[in-house]
């Protein structure tokens, strides 16, 4: 343990004058330390100097630490003040008292007065004293004082409260309050503030001419905010990022066009909001939408696009006029009226998929679902030429495609019963491009339970309603009374003709009924449908009723008795007359066979 020996030798506050500023603010000071059994120490000491205004150390008025203080067998010396000076208000004229305190150990005890030297006592009664107290009061001029030497804390509070300023008020300097009706700037403690509210401020303009008027550039720092209004309408500034807030509606006011391009390079899109146009990757777009790239290869596509995998929506361009409106979509999640994945163009007012388009590649027209790479539901009509694979294209050149023959057939799949009232066999619907005609070939096959002393027989109609069954499209088979009794089995092949004034679409039955008791079954039953245009100039009529009933199209010309029945006078082209000939031949030639066969079972069973 270190002890400040009792012999410390105060040699100090030689030269510290409480009168005369530039005296050093510097105590030189020697002292002697011993170790705990009393001898001298020879070592390098950390030393802390204290000052305090009581004897008791509790009120500190000033210290310093000197790290390396040299001590040689026992004695050092030190200057205090050299490391932080000593201010001249800790000497007022009250004793002060001095603390020691070696390296890290306790503060000496008990702490030292620090007393004056005899010569001190003269500096109370200096030479110059004499001269300042020969000024009289109130007779200290500005000549007497150096410019630049008054401080702060030379002048009084004068009854001044916080914010407050040093005023004339006509006859004195007075502490009033800093805003006042000549303007200027208030400082609020936390704020500054204009003093008249209707001023403005100029920065970098002599003339402002807004509220803040700035003449070059205006800097924030980063994540500050421009507000107007509230704090939902803002510009606010990120790392490298701008943000444009607001709460509402946020308009851009160009009298020209709103350009925009990336940082440091040309303009890459505009905004025309007289035009109503927008150019993407072009400055002169011809549309409201224009998307261009010129670059080499370059890909320009304008995306729609619904992601979310587990439930997306309807994705796609709607087009909308007075008279309807269109969508170009692909599906929802739901597969809403098109199958997932496809692309349909739908007319929205007519509640119908028009076009669609499958992933492979199928393309429907009327149908949602195709089966073909392409699918019509409905009439196909080619204004040129049709080139269709291997097929000569002249035969089903556009000129010739609405005359061109059509065929459509029906057999029955399961056993039918007839009654004595008209029931329906089967039935078919062929498709016309244009008026001419239907020719119609049946073949029935039925069995009849033939009891001897009956009269039954059977009858087979081709008509398109069962309120008319005309006469002429009718086969009948009847057994006389005597005829045995057993079952008959008979086919009977009904041929009718019927006339379509315009295109569309045309069904036509096998009607048959019995009469008598025997229960008749059809089991087998064909109906064949055969569209046979007019255009060629080629018509057949069996007359079998006045002329005047006949379809307009048929009726004879006021012409020779040789004239064409048809008004039209082209001929069957020759590439076509085969054909027809084969198809109607082929038909008839299978009929007759079958009626053939028919009969020859009805004679050998009738031989039996």
């Amino acid at each position: 343990m270190k002890r400040l020996s009792s012999f410390v030798l105060l040699l100090a506050l030689l030269q510290i004058s409480l009168l005369l500023a530039a005296i050093p603010q510097q105590v030189n000071y020697q002292g002697f330390l011993s170790g705990s059994s009393g001898n001298p120490l020879n070592q390098t000491v950390a030393l802390t100097a204290t000052i305090y205004s009581d004897s008791l150390g509790v009120t500190t008025l000033w210290t310093e630490i000197h790290p390396s203080i040299v001590v040689t067998n026992g004695q050092f010396a030190v200057v205090l003040g050299s490391v932080s000076p000593i201010p001249a208000t800790v000497f007022s004229g009250a004793v002060r008292w001095l603390g020691i305190q070696v390296n890290s150990d306790p503060e000496l005890r008990p702490l030292r007065p620090m007393l004056s030297t005899p010569s001190s006592y003269r500096s109370l009664i200096a030479d110059s004293s004499g001269y300042a107290k020969s000024v009289a009061d109130n007779s200290v001029t500005s000549t007497k004082i150096t410019n630049g030497t008054i401080q702060l804390v030379d002048i009084g509070q004068n009854s001044a409260t916080a914010g407050e300023v040093i005023k004339w008020n006509g006859t004195a300097w007075e502490a009033s309050p800093e805003a006042g009706g000549s303007g200027g700037w208030t400082d609020m403690g936390a704020y500054m503030r204009l003093a008249t509210e209707s001023d403005s401020v100029a920065i970098g303009v002599a003339v402002p001419t807004a509220k803040l008027h700035v003449e070059g550039n205006l800097r924030l720092r980063q994540g500050g905010d421009i507000l107007f209004g509230n704090t939902n309408c803002k510009i606010n500034s990120g790392t490298e990022d701008l943000l444009i807030s607001s709460s509402d509606d946020l308009y851009l006011e160009p009298e020209g066009v709103i350009r925009i391009r990336d940082f440091g390079a040309a303009d890459w899109m505009l905004i025309d909001p007289a035009a109503k146009e927008v150019g993407v990757g072009t400055l002169a777009p011809e549309d409201m939408l224009h998307v261009e790239n010129n670059a080499v290869s370059g890909a320009a596509f304008l995306r729609v696009e619904s992601s979310n995998a587990s439930s997306h929506g309807e994705t796609g361009i709607r087009f909308e006029t007075p008279q309807n409106r269109w969508h170009l979509r692909m599906d929802d999640y739901t597969n809403n009226n098109i199958p997932a994945g496809s692309l349909s163009l739908r007319s929205q007012d007519g509640a119908m998929e028009a076009l669609t388009v499958l992933e492979d590649g199928k393309v429907g027209v009327g149908i949602t679902s195709p089966t073909r790479k392409l699918h019509v539901n409905g009439s196909v009509q080619v204004k040129d030429t049709l080139y269709a694979g291997a097929i000569n294209p002249t035969l089903i050149a556009a000129s010739r495609q609405p005359n061109e023959p059509g065929l459509a057939m029906n057999m029955l799949l399961n056993e039918v019963s007839l009654d004595h009232s008209n029931t329906v066999i089967v039935s078919e619907t062929i498709t016309v491009p244009d008026s001419g005609y239907v020719l119609a070939f049946a073949a029935a096959t039925a069995s009849m339970d033939h009891t001897w002393g009956d009269n039954d027989d059977y009858e087979a109609t081709i008509s398109q309603s069962s309120a008319y069954l005309p006469p002429s499209n009718r086969a009948r088979v009847k057994l006389p009374m005597n005829a045995g009794s057993g079952v008959y089995v008979f086919t009977l092949s009904p041929i009718a003709t019927f006339f379509v004034e315009a295109a569309g679409d045309y069904t036509y039955r096998l009607y048959g009924h019995r009469n008598g008791p025997a229960e008749t079954q059809v089991d087998y039953a064909r109906l064949t449908l055969l569209y046979v245009p007019t255009f060629y100039g080629t018509i057949f009529w069996e007359k079998s009723s006045p002329e005047a009933e006949l379809p307009s199209a048929v009726q004879r010309s006021n012409g020779p008795p040789d004239a064409a029945l048809d008004t039209k006078a082209e001929s069957l082209p020759a590439e076509v007359q085969p054909l027809l000939q084969e198809l109607v031949a082929e038909e008839i030639a299978k009929l007759r066979k079958e009626f053939e066969a028919r009969l020859t079972a009805i004679e050998a069973n009738a031989r039996r």
